[in-house]
């Protein structure tokens, strides 16, 4: 293990330190880095190349004058069979005199040995991408996988390349199976050999609820069979949302170094993934140094030569040009040291020694303790094997993909879980179970057995355009997923882009529109994506089109528009400045500025001045203390750019003398009262001309308070506001000049007048009559002296929506239905009672339940029908059965009523058909 902060400049040259760039091995004993971001250098398009034996760096000096110009997060890997290295995609750089950049779909190759450059030939249906990942998977394939651009937001898709046939093969969603993440960048990928399945962790993912965050998720994806499995962690609290972080592996396990997390706080652990026992290991060094570096960098790049691992670079405020080789025991239950750890980690078997330093020995299940163990106190782990994976709990998955997922290194055997839907909340129970029994809710449940029955969405796009190509989907703000089969629906456009089936129209009594179109929208009415709007004003007011947002961020450094899910990627160094998110932060332009005072206080504008004394007339143009910066401001002349405007200037004001000076510090005499450019309300202030400025004074009725001048009401406003001098807006249900006269409408309208108080304008809150006494049909209550009227719906408990008057009583006093008088009709849900409180004969509800929960039917299998209402238990049951719930009192009882014969009815006669 070697640190090169220690070793000469000479072989550490400091330009080797940069972010996003690629670490590349070929199999031999050279590493190459190539690319990445430097904040002294910039974007870099050198190739170097390390000597392992020799522990030198080299420049590689191209034998082509073609090359590919500097870029960082693109994806390279090399073939070794035919010595070439491949790099995909990334960010690079288009602007002169701006810095500007943009991501790419160059596809470059380099042929190690005879050092030669050659760009590939990019279709243009090759998407241009940054932040994803390049794999080489045997022979000749290389697998590209996730990745970002603004115009095509994130990849869905997954793209094949055969190098030997110089081929793409792109497999769109309908072409993949599984569990496929709508979109992932940030992320690691790394192939596992013997099960051909590339394993990727975290990074920026873009989920089916249409919101991206960082991950702390596995998935895999089995090149074979283009299949996408999403695996559940052992441990869950061991892991950390993280991406730009580095993986390399062994044929046993990944190692997970450094990454950044969306706040940038540090990444807590070093993290061993084991393939064949799905379980997450933590590990430090002994040097402090190296365990801070290896958890705070991020951008990183890393590869796997023999059994060593190297990781070279990175950016935490800094870059880092350090290059680090790790490597590990092929057992790395031996880096455990905790007796307790070892023996709650599958595959690992633990033996303590009871001696003055209490060692303890941890060795995976199938190897073998040292001799000194024999006779200690030795913990047998778990072997990860297809009995160990078969008896598994399925309770503990928590959603439908990770319960029916398939373990790549357990793919041959049986689904032994299903997953119960249709409720609030899904369950994964074993398949020899009801999800009846295990999920109880009030709706039939489906059993998912596959995981393709498990996402059960239909439109599934990132972007518009995408959505649109879609059968029956639409691109909308109006709706958003809530949950496995909930979805939140809204008259008005309030939630992040998203795509959906377009029945769900139907469910809005506002209908679904897009702006001013409505649903039914083609691919050519997408509304406008952030990076098409081209100023800050344009880019912060704007909705953008990109799925799980709803605004644009303003580049005020770039001056680019940025969607907020390129944020992480595209600014992750400080590349983008100050972003801008409200339209009062755009910078103004100073032509804009129409008034002296505001155009000197704004940063590099000045004031030419060509009015007459106290006039204040100019115009703000860019500029310093000596002059303009784009034009000319002189006595004789006034250019703006290539813009001649002294003839313009002379025209409108024909009979002034204009005297024409540049003002940079101190603005000319100006009468701001006269000319309008002052800042005086003009409802309650008065402007007054001073010799610098301007002053604002309160009006006559009106008295400065909190530097505002508020109107003033002589008479007072005892139930209301004073709006404007003596004149009171009053509270609802008062009335007078001075709102101290209550209505007689109970509080439930406004009346004609003072003199007036009993004729009501218009009752509300669900009341009528002369003074809005009475409750509205279907309605109860006293609304009398304030008081409400609820809805029949709300008082029956949400069992009907019809109630009447109890019937012989007279209610003509007062009208309308009271709560004593209101009996509810038509209970639905099989309950019954005044209030629809109570359940029908044969059904029930627990006590502890909510009355408005419905009555299910009594759970006694088939062997009777009726039950304690409040309970479920207690069944009279029938055919020589009985229940143990009259015996027990477990309070989830009357779920698994099992029936037994009691013994007296054991002699059976021997025609008895059960």
């Amino acid at each position: 293990m070697f640190n090169p902060a220690s070793r000469d400049e000479e072989i550490y040259p400091p330009h080797l330190a940069r972010m996003g760039h690629s670490l590349i091995s070929c199999g031999d004993d050279v590493l190459y880095l190539y690319g990445g971001r430097s904040l002294k250098y910039g974007l870099i398009n050198e190739m170097w190349m390390f000597n392992r034996t020799s522990q030198e760096w080299s420049k590689v000096i191209a034998s082509t004058d073609e090359e590919p110009a500097g870029r960082y997060y693109h994806a390279a890997v090399c073939v070794p069979i035919i010595k070439t290295i491949f790099i995909y995609g990334g960010i690079v750089e288009t602007g002169r005199k701006i810095q500007k950049y943009k991501v790419t779909n160059e596809f470059w190759k380099f042929a190690v040995e005879s050092r030669k450059w050659k760009k590939e030939r990019s279709d243009s249906w090759l998407p241009a991408v940054a932040g994803h990942t390049l794999t080489y998977v045997l022979d000749t394939k290389l697998v590209v996988i996730g990745g970002f651009s603004t115009e095509n937001y994130f990849l869905d898709k997954v793209l094949i390349y055969n190098s030997a046939q110089a081929q793409w093969d792109i497999y769109h969603r309908k072409n993949l199976s599984g569990v496929i993440p709508l979109g992932i960048y940030g992320h690691s990928a790394v192939y596992h050999l013997a099960v051909a399945t590339i394993y990727i962790y975290g990074g920026m993912l873009f989920t089916k609820y249409y919101k991206f965050h960082p991950s702390k998720e596995l998935y895999t994806f089995d090149v074979d069979k283009l299949q996408w499995n999403i695996l559940q962690a052992s441990d869950e609290r061991m892991l950390q949302p993280r991406m730009f972080h580095v993986a390399v592996n062994t044929r046993n396990y990944m190692l997970l170094i450094g990454g950044r997390t969306i706040d940038r706080s540090p990444i807590k652990d070093i993290l061993l993934y084991h393939f064949k026992c799905n379980t997450w290991q933590n590990i430090s060094f002994k040097d402090p140094e190296m365990n801070d570096y290896l958890r705070n960098y991020f951008g990183a790049a890393a590869t796997t030569v023999d059994k060593d691992f190297y990781i070279m670079g990175g950016y935490n405020g800094v870059e880092s040009g350090k290059l680090m080789r790790i490597n590990l025991p092929d057992d790395t239950c031996t880096l455990i040291y905790d007796y307790e750890t070892c023996k709650s980690t599958d595959g690992c078997s633990a033996c303590k020694l009871e001696t003055v330093y209490n060692l303890t020995y941890c060795v995976s299940t199938e190897g073998r303790f040292p001799d000194i163990c024999f006779g200690g106190n030795v913990s047998e782990g778990k072997m990860c094997d297809h009995k160990w994976f078969e008896a598994r709990s399925c309770n503990k998955y928590k959603t439908c993909d990770q319960c029916l997922a398939i373990y790549p290194e357990f793919k041959k055997i049986s689904q032994v879980c299903k997953w119960c839907k249709h409720c609030k909340v899904g369950k994964c129970i074993h398949q020899k179970q009801e999800c009846g029994a295990q999920n109880p809710c009030n709706r039939s449940q489906a059993e998912f057995l596959d995981m393709s029955d498990c996402d059960g969405i239909v439109c599934k796009a990132v972007n518009c355009r995408s959505c649109h190509s879609s059968k029956n989907c639409m691109w909308t703000r109006q709706v958003t997923r809530t949950g496995e089969i909930t979805r939140m629906v809204s008259g008005n456009p309030r939630y992040s882009w998203s795509c959906v089936i377009a029945g769900v129209q139907q469910k809005s009594p506002k209908g679904i529109t897009m702006g001013s179109r409505s649903f039914k929208q083609h691919s050519s009415e997408c509304p406008s994506e952030c990076y098409q709007n081209k100023t800050c004003e344009k880019c912060v007011s704007s909705h953008g089109a990109e799925g799980g947002s709803q605004h644009c961020v303003w580049s005020e450094k770039l001056h680019e528009c940025i969607p907020p899910a390129y944020i992480p990627l595209h600014c992750s160094a400080g590349e983008c400045g100050s972003l801008l998110r409200e339209y009062n932060h755009c910078p103004i332009r100073c032509m804009e500025i129409q008034q002296c005072s505001r155009c000197i206080s704004s940063p590099s504008c000045g004031w030419c001045s060509f009015g007459d004394q106290l006039d204040g007339r100019g115009i703000c143009m860019p500029g310093g203390l000596s002059g303009t910066s784009n034009g000319l401001c002189s006595e004789s002349n006034i250019t703006y750019g290539s813009t001649h405007l002294s003839e313009r200037i002379q025209d409108k004001f024909p009979d002034k003398d204009l005297k024409i000076s540049w003002v940079f510090v101190k603005c000319p005499p100006e009468d701001e009262c006269k000319n309008s450019h002052h800042t005086c309300d003009a409802t309650t202030e008065k402007c007054v001309d001073t010799p610098d400025s301007f002053k604002c004074i309160c009006k006559p009725g009106y008295k400065k308070r909190d530097q505002i001048c508020e109107p003033v009401c002589t008479q007072g406003c005892v139930h209301g506001i004073c709006t404007s001098p003596n004149q009171c807006k009053c509270n609802f249900g008062w009335v007078g000049s001075n709102c101290s006269v209550e209505c007689s409408c109970n509080s439930h309208s406004e009346c004609k007048s003072e003199k007036d108080t009993g004729n009501c304008l218009g009752c509300l809150h669900n009341t009528m009559g002369d003074n809005c006494e009475k409750c509205i049909s279907n309605y109860v209550g006293d609304p009398r002296n304030g008081g409400t009227c609820i809805s029949c719906f709300i008082y029956c408990n949400n069992h009907t929506k019809n109630c009447t008057e109890v019937k012989g009583k007279d209610h003509d006093e007062y009208g309308g239905l009271q709560e004593n008088q209101a009996v509810c009709q038509d209970c639905k849900n099989n309950t019954e009672g005044k209030l629809c409180e109570r359940c029908k004969k044969g059904y029930f509800r627990l006590a502890e339940e909510k009355l408005h929960n419905i009555c299910r039917p009594c759970m006694c299998n088939g062997h009777a029908f009726d039950c304690d209402t409040n309970s479920g238990t207690r069944c009279i049951c029938k055919n020589n059965t009985m229940t143990k719930c009259d015996k027990e009192k477990s309070e989830d009882c009357y779920k698994n009523q099992t029936f037994l014969f009691p013994e007296s009815k054991l002699t059976l006669k021997s025609d008895f058909r059960w």
